[in-house]
This record gives C-alpha cells, structure tokens and sequence, in this order.
C-alpha cells in the first residue's frame, strides 16, 4: 500500500514542491496551488511511509484515504490550470517531483518486503480497493500534469511517468492486483 501511495504521490508528477524552490514573482498563483496540493500528497506518502515501516495497519488504511482525497484534489486543482505552463514553472515542478519519483520507487520495495503482514483479513481487502482507486486517481492526474507541460520539459516528465507506471506494474504483480 505504501507502494501504490508512493506511485501516486509520483504518477502525480508529484510536484511536491517546496515553495522556496520556486521563485513566486516567475510562478502563476494557480501553477503555485497545484504545486501545494502536490506538495501535500508528499506529506502523506511520509505518513504511509512511517505507518508500514511500524507495520501499523489501520493507520496505513486512513492514510491510504487521505492520499486518495489528496490526489483527487491536486487533480482538481491542477485542472484549473488550462494552458501550458512557462518554462520556469515547469522546470520548478520538475524539480520538486523527481524527489518524490524516487521516494515512490523506494517505498514498493517496503510495501513488498511486508506485504503478507499488510494484506492480511479485511484490511487487506480495503487496502486492495483503496490502492485501486489510489491509482486510478494517479493516472488522472499525469494526464493532467502533462497536458500542462511545456514541450521542452515533455520527455523528462515523461520519463517520471514512464518511471511511476514500471513501478505500479511491479507493485501489482508483487501484491496480485
């Protein structure tokens, strides 16, 4: 679970952000809100993260709820943004999410070295569904983030997807998805 959770955060382009990275005079207020809610994803990726390292089940599962509502928000938020981005607020957001991208990867390596303890009984199963949606929402939300990016950064955020989607494909065997 904590895989699929560190896949959205990184589907997502997780343009987890930190605002000091981006400099706000180059940066559109709405490209700075999704920047936010991607930012936020991050947040709850660390939670997922500590909560199965601790093996603590239930809180991994109201974890896995809050990263689903966080990446249907950054979604909608990022949504609002209708052209492309300039190149300063692009290469702002890459930077921010090629972090995240690896903190994804590195979290399914968790996620399957404890699966059985993670997967057991009902939760188990709420995890499976709660993953399901987790990636359902992910992949709305790179569509999203590339239809908003510049050509000149389009094959390194491509890359990241491309990065994410290995990643949720390994999860998915790993978990019997």
């Amino acid at each position: 679970m904590r895989t699929f959770s560190a896949l959205f955060a990184a589907a997502t382009l997780a343009l987890t952000a930190n605002a000091a990275v981006i400099q706000t005079g180059e940066v559109t207020a709405p490209v700075l809100e999704c920047v936010s809610a991607i930012a936020n994803i991050e947040k709850v990726l660390d939670l997922v993260d500590l909560n199965v390292s601790l093996l603590n089940i239930v809180d991994v599962n109201i974890n896995l709820g809050n990263l689903d509502t966080g990446l249907a928000k950054a979604d909608a938020t990022c949504g609002k943004i209708t052209d492309v981005v300039s190149d300063v607020e692009a290469a702002a957001v890459l930077k921010a999410v090629k972090p995240t991208v690896s903190k994804a990867t590195t979290l399914i390596g968790g996620v399957l070295e404890k699966k059985d303890s993670l997967l057991s009984g009902l939760l188990g199963s709420i995890q499976s569904s709660a993953i399901s949606g987790i990636i359902s929402k992910t992949e709305s939300l790179t569509t999203t983030l590339l239809h908003i990016t510049p050509t000149s950064y389009l094959s390194t955020a491509q890359g990241l997807v491309k990065k994410v989607t290995t990643t949720y494909e390994t999860t998915k065997e790993g978990l019997d998805l």
